[in-house]
C-alpha cells in the first residue's frame, strides 16, 4: 500500500511570477476531479485511499497564511500550504466583501491574491472531507515585501575607438596603415 508522508513545506514555492502554474495545475485538477462540487469529494478519496487520513488529521490538511506583497493598498498576496502529498480543492473569502475565489492547493504551497480593503483584509479558506468542512481564518498585516533593487553597474571605461564609425575621417586613432588620397574626387584608400 502506498503511504504518503507529509510534505517538508518548503520543497515547492510558487510566487507571483509563477502563479499561471498554479492556474494550470488548478485546470488540470478540475479536469482529472470533474466539476468543483465533485472534485473535494474525488481529492479526498485519493487521500484516504493513499492513508493520507491517518498521517495528517483533516483539519490541518490545509493552512492559511498572510504573506508580503508588493503593494498592500493594492492586493494582499495569501499562501496556502497543503500538508499532504495530494492537491486538495478549497474555496476563499475575504470577510464582509464580495471577494471569493477557488483554487487547488498542490503538496506544498502556493498563492493567491485578493483585492486591499479598509481594514484587516480577513481571508477564510474552506475545504470539504467527507461531508464536513474545515476552515482557516487570517486577518493580513498589510506588509509590503522588500524591494530588491539591482546595483547600477560601474562604467566598462570609454570606448577604445573614439572614431569607431570614421565619421570624423582618419582621426581619433592610431594604425599601422598609413592614410592615402586617391583619385581626382579626393577619394581616400
Amino acid at each position: 500500500m502506498l503511504r504518503l508522508q507529509p510534505r517538508n513545506p518548503n520543497q515547492l514555492l510558487m510566487n507571483k511570477s509563477n502563479i499561471f502554474k498554479v492556474s494550470a495545475l488548478m485546470v488540470s485538477a478540475l479536469m482529472c476531479f470533474g466539476t468543483p462540487s465533485t472534485a473535494a469529494n474525488s481529492s479526498v478519496e485519493v487521500l484516504k485511499s493513499a492513508g493520507i487520513a491517518e498521517e495528517v488529521a483533516p483539519s490541518n490538511w490545509l493552512n492559511l497564511t498572510s504573506m508580503c506583497s508588493d503593494d498592500p493598498s493594492v492586493s494582499r498576496r495569501w499562501r496556502v500550504r497543503n500538508n499532504t502529498d495530494a492537491p486538495v480543492q478549497y474555496t476563499w473569502e475575504v470577510y464582509g466583501t464580495a471577494q471569493s475565489g477557488a483554487g487547488v492547493a498542490p503538496a506544498g504551497d502556493s498563492f493567491f491574491f485578493t483585492d486591499a480593503i479598509d481594514g484587516a483584509n480577513t481571508t477564510k479558506i474552506y475545504w470539504v472531507v467527507d461531508g464536513q468542512t474545515f476552515q482557516k481564518t487570517k486577518a493580513s498585516g498589510g506588509a509590503q515585501c522588500q524591494i530588491v533593487v539591482p546595483p547600477t553597474p560601474e562604467p566598462c571605461g570609454t570606448n577604445l575607438i573614439v572614431n569607431g564609425d570614421f565619421e570624423a575621417g582618419n582621426s581619433g586613432f592610431s594604425s599601422e596603415y598609413t592614410y592615402k588620397v586617391d583619385g581626382p574626387a579626393g577619394n581616400e584608400l
